[in-house]
């Protein structure tokens, strides 16, 4: 049995800045310099000033040091070192870090540390600013008057997994203007907007039917909660309001909640009508409002229906408010969740220019928050469109990017389905298809409303040669979300099914509502020439491969970036279709 120990000490947590996207720009010239960095600046700084270096992984450091003064004396010599060794690199390659350093009781087990010491030294560092260092209450009373450093007192701040706020300091090391961005910064970090759901009003005149008003707005709750991309109000909150009529600007200032989403409940014999509408608080100006009219067959499924429409059209018309918010906004006040968000509108089409975009936007995010998943997942799906595509920043390394950001995201959030959808992408494109059903199933079960993991699950059945239960899923998905803005990629994939069933007349019909939809997109054009050639209309064919050409001129490239299907006579298949069409060898 190993021995545990426990001891008082300071702990240096350090981060580099934007790592993914300088191995992305030049992987070897970055790994390099990590080298160099490490091995002429960082280790002699650390041994010299007493420190052990616990552990490495890459793109950070955790040193332990037995003074909370060596500790910070250390960490100013790096950051100071890196300034000086960055003046003659170029802006878009200097490697910068981020430094936490707490002062706490650690748990030694076999020279590794652990405990909530750790923890917050590791929080620390992702608020510091880039070649910044940012500290706890407890190292500054240790510091103070001891070292030549301006500190400068950002505050109580909540961070993750810690129950009580910490009392964060930075230290200015450039001048006062970059403690005030560090304060902008951690503000813009921190806001998130919240939805509250109001209890339903009864409007049948029939106290019997209350049980299903309240029943309905506590399942759009728990639904609301299981997307994880805004912080819904506590039912006990929320249904503090029952039976009032209350304005909703106050509700939302009273409950902290930027919008606010109420509706009715009416029963007329067999059939109800609820009524939902979604409203910004602030303004008090509709966002979103709608009518259902169902029969009362069975009353729990048709509230898990009404529960499950309502909701997946409430999350995307939220972020597409929050986006026309932040589009307004200075860069500078954006946060991880911000920016992100951005990211992810990015997504929502189909381009180069807005893939890298989106790339950009949730660098910045983990830029921000090394830790956020679903800025991880993000990047994962971008790098993923890269291949798609063939865009020109598909390479040889773009599916272990693919692969490295979205296992990050499932050990980072293990509920996040956009984690687990991603992760269902990667494994499809490395033809690991059993893999990748699970994570789709996975991500459906994580948020039964994501219409795009239905869809993927459809995808995975439909390359493993199973079309019939893949339709059924991407039928699911269509249902879910009738409005995505990402409709023509079920569509694609439905197109892919009836291909593998042989039914091309029905992929034909597919494919065609797919680039109705959009016709920027250039995969359904691929699924329809193959189809067309199959058929036998050689001409049809041809039109669709030259549209195709006309989107990516370099057609050939495809195979470099297909999913493939499972089936080798599958992908014969679609290879004849193809080449029926004029597709060369």
């Amino acid at each position: 049995m190993s021995a545990t120990t426990r001891r008082l000490a300071a702990i240096l947590a350090a981060d580099v800045v934007g790592y993914s996207r300088l191995l992305a720009a030049d992987e070897a010239g970055t790994l390099s310099a990590m080298r160099a960095h490490r091995r002429e600046l960082w280790d002699p700084t650390t041994a010299a000033h007493g420190g052990r270096v616990v552990g490495t992984a890459g793109d950070s450091l955790l040193i332990e040091f037995q003074s909370a003064v060596a500790a910070i004396e250390s960490a100013l010599a790096v950051q100071r070192g890196m300034a000086t060794r960055n003046d003659d690199v170029a802006e878009e390659r200097r490697i910068r870090l981020r430094v936490g350093v707490n002062l706490g009781e650690v748990v030694v087990e076999d020279g590794d540390i652990f405990g909530d010491g750790v923890n917050i030294a590791a929080r620390l560092e992702a608020l510091a600013e880039p070649g910044g260092i940012c500290l706890s209450g407890d190292v500054w009373r240790q510091v103070r008057g001891k070292l030549e450093a301006t500190f400068v007192d950002l505050g109580p701040q909540r961070v993750k997994n810690v129950p009580e706020p910490v009392h964060v300091y930075a230290i200015e090391l450039e001048g006062a203007g970059e403690a005030a961005e560090i304060a902008r910064t951690l503000e813009a970090v921190r806001e998130r907007p919240a939805v509250a759901v109001l209890p339903f009003d009864n409007l049948s005149g029939d106290g019997e039917q209350e049980y299903f008003a309240d029943g309905l707005s506590e399942d759009i709750i728990t639904a609301l909660s299981l997307w994880r991309s805004f912080p819904v109000v506590a039912r006990n909150s929320s249904f503090a309001y029952k039976g009032t009529s209350p304005d909703i600007r106050e509700v939302g200032e009273r409950l902290g909640a930027r919008y606010v989403l109420e509706g009715s409940v009416r029963k007329g014999g067999e059939r109800v009508r609820v009524t939902a509408q979604l409203i910004d608080a602030e303004t008090g100006h509709h966002v979103w409002a709608e009518r259902y009219d169902r029969t009362l067959d069975d009353i729990f499924a048709l509230q898990d229906e009404l529960t499950q429409g309502i909701v997946a059209v409430v999350v995307p018309e939220l972020e597409r408010s929050e986006h026309k918010r932040l589009i307004a906004l200075p860069p500078r006040d954006l946060g991880a969740w911000d920016c992100a968000l951005q990211g992810l509108a990015c997504l929502n089409d189909f381009s180069e220019a807005n893939n890298l975009r989106a790339k950009e936007m949730f660098a910045r995010a983990l830029d921000l928050d090394p830790d956020y998943g679903r800025a991880h997942a993000g990047l994962a799906f971008a790098y993923h469109r890269d291949m798609q595509f063939d865009f020109a920043a598909f390479d040889d390394g773009t599916l272990d990017r693919v692969m490295q950001h979205a296992r990050r995201a499932v050990r980072l959030d293990g509920a996040d389905y956009i984690a687990h959808f991603t992760l269902c992408v990667a494994h499809l494109r490395r033809g690991d298809h059993a893999a990748g059903l699970a994570a789709a199933i996975r991500s459906a079960e994580c948020n039964p409303s994501y219409a795009h993991a239905h869809n993927g699950v459809g995808v995975a059945l439909g390359l493993m040669g199973r079309p019939d239960e893949a339709l059924a899923h991407i039928e699911k998905a269509r249902s879910l979300s009738p409005n995505d803005p990402r409709l023509n990629v079920f569509l694609t994939y439905g197109a892919l099914a009836h291909f593998v069933a042989a039914r091309y007349g029905e992929a034909e019909d597919w494919a065609r509502q797919a680039i109705a939809l959009q016709p920027e997109h250039p995969e359904p054009y691929l699924h329809l020439a193959a189809a067309l050639g199959l058929a036998g209309d050689a001409a049809a064919a041809r039109a669709a491969l030259d549209d195709y050409r006309r989107l990516r001129p370099d057609v050939a490239q495809w195979r470099r970036s297909w999913m493939p299907f499972a089936d080798a006579g599958d992908q014969a298949r679609f290879l004849d279709g193809l080449r029926r069409a004029g597709l060369p060898d």
